[in-house]
């Protein structure tokens, strides 16, 4: 097992949100939205 450390500034790049689920009437199916943090743009991509 690896050392375990603070977590940083940085790590934030790395997190993933899900967001917006949506189940579709009628099945078992569902849908959401992914957003993640994109360091290029300084902002959020879903």
């Amino acid at each position: 097992m690896a050392g375990k450390r603070a977590v940083g500034p940085e790590d934030l790049y790395e997190l993933t949100a899900l967001a917006e689920p949506q189940l579709a009437p009628g099945s078992q199916l569902a849908t959401w939205v992914v957003i993640s943090v994109d360091r290029e743009q300084d902002g959020y991509r879903r």
